[in-house]
């Protein structure tokens, strides 16, 4: 028998961390999957998946992904109930997550990330306009020649 599945899609919102039993990660998140049909109306139709990612992977899903952002999830169907408080019983169904993919860096960019960018262009602004851009040895050339002499991706020293 087997339960797995594949989820791609988007969050709802933002990851939501919680810490559970012996001090243990729980992300929960909700995931906008496409069904990939449409209804009689035309309109597309949309899945809303209750998902649970534990440990580390929970913690850098709550650190790095945000509401929107596309991703995909491997993981399988946990189900289970509770006595509610009117005493009836409810029933549940988790997506719990066994290893997450980003689709999508987060939206927010780093300020150091942002600078090297726009070096990286004003560098290549600097050079004619109509001339082709491929890869140099330190990252982006003109007609094989370098236009910066370090690489500014390159960890700080």
């Amino acid at each position: 028998m087997m339960n797995n599945l594949v989820l791609v899609g988007r969050l709802t919102k933002d990851p939501e961390l919680k810490i559970g039993n012996n001090n243990l990660a729980i992300a929960v998140f909700t995931l906008a999957v496409d069904r990939g049909v449409k209804d009689a109306r035309g309109e597309k139709q949309t899945d809303f998946i209750q998902c649970k990612a534990f440990g580390k992977q929970a913690e850098n899903l709550c650190r790095y992904q945000a509401k929107g952002n596309l991703i995909g999830l491997c993981g399988s169907i946990h189900t289970g109930s509770y006595q509610a408080k009117d005493g009836t019983t409810k029933y549940t169904t988790d997506v719990i997550a066994s290893s997450i993919s980003y689709l999508q860096a987060k939206k927010e960019e780093s300020k150091e990330d942002k600078d090297n960018m726009d070096w990286l262009f004003n560098q290549a602004d600097q050079k004619t306009e109509n001339q082709k851009f491929n890869f140099g040895s330190y990252g982006i050339g003109i007609n094989g020649n370098t236009i910066f002499d370090k690489n500014p991706f390159k960890e700080k020293e």
